[in-house]
């Protein structure tokens, strides 16, 4: 439940949360867990206008409680600022701090022991600290409404849940006592006059290791978390359909906590479309397909389990 209100000069939102699960199974003696979470945030927001520009600024002061009947109760504040500045071109400036905590599920806990994957019920929560900051430019030209942006992030945590292998490919959620995450993403994103055509370009550059005290694996790159990844996509509008084109690239991926093994980069590129059809009695059928791994590449992005290649995709949907 939430809702929101004012009170003098802050904009307030605010709610509560109230859960209740349980498993039954006689093999594990029905484990149930209570949840009891409360989170406030408020808005103050000063503006300024002058010489037909617009500058804005706003505090976002928040904070979460949450009470868990098997892990207590914890608070997690937070504070982020925006500094907008609106003109032809609209400059936004954030940043934001805080700290986080999270409780392992049910199924990180309890997952049935099978040959490929298991639970453990000796996770700790997983809690840390996360800061960001970015800036975000947007401005009309004839050539359409352009974006772009630029975040960076640091995130220390302990006890990170992570889903780890072993020899025989058994995965299971283990505790790294103490990560280190932080890298940065640029973006741009353009959409053509009328939205006939549509760019967005996205990178990301991550450092994740292991902050631990143990030899073997201290300061070695995080499971499964490339350094370098691309996402591109382009689509365009043609007498009422529209059509278009993905590529996603990424480095290496290390899948083993010593690092003495990963899966190479790869790759993918796929085309999509869809159609719009009017029919009788005001109902529209949409015609979509798509051929993902356009050109066949034979990859692996979790260790043990390849990818399908090249593969078409047809579907059909009638609404009004």
């Amino acid at each position: 439940m939430h809702n929101r209100s004012r009170l003098a000069q802050f904009e307030l939102l605010y709610g509560f949360e109230l859960a209740q699960n349980e498993i039954n199974s006689t093999d594990l003696q029905n484990p149930t867990r209570e949840q009891r979470s409360a989170f406030a945030q408020a808005e103050w927001r000063w503006t300024n206008v002058r010489h037909d520009r617009l500058l804005s600024f706003t505090l976002l002061p928040a904070v979460r409680v949450d009470d868990y009947s098997d892990a207590g109760t914890h608070a997690s504040p937070k504070l982020g600022v925006v500094l907008k500045r609106e003109k032809d071109v609209s400059v936004s400036l954030h940043a934001s701090g805080g700290k986080s905590f999270r409780v392992p599920s049910m199924n990180d806990l309890f997952w049935p022991s099978g040959p490929f994957t298991a639970g453990n019920p000796n996770l700790k929560p997983e809690s840390g600290a996360q800061y960001d900051a970015g800036v975000l430019l947007q401005w009309p030209n004839a050539f359409g409404q352009w974006q772009v942006s630029f975040d960076a992030f640091y995130y220390r945590l302990d006890n990170l849940i992570t889903w780890i292998p072993d020899a025989n490919f058994r995965y299971s959620p283990q505790n790294i006592a103490r990560a280190k995450v932080n890298g940065f993403e640029p973006a741009l994103l353009w959409h053509a006059p009328q939205d006939r055509a549509r760019l967005r370009v996205s990178y990301a550059k991550l450092s994740a290791k292991d902050a631990g005290d143990d030899p073997a694996t201290r300061d070695k790159k995080l499971l499964y978390r490339p350094e370098h990844k691309l996402d591109a996509s382009l689509s365009m509008q043609f007498f009422g359909a529209t059509l278009g084109a993905s590529y996603q690239s990424a480095s290496k991926r290390f899948v083993r906590q010593d690092n003495s093994l990963s899966l190479p980069g790869y790759r993918l590129t796929s085309l999509f479309g869809n159609y719009d059809l009017a029919v009788a009695g005001g109902y529209r059928v949409r015609l979509a397909g798509a051929i993902n791994n356009l050109f066949d590449k034979r990859i692996q992005i979790i260790e043990g389990y390849p990818t399908p290649g090249r593969e078409y995709r047809v579907t059909m949907g009638v609404g009004r």
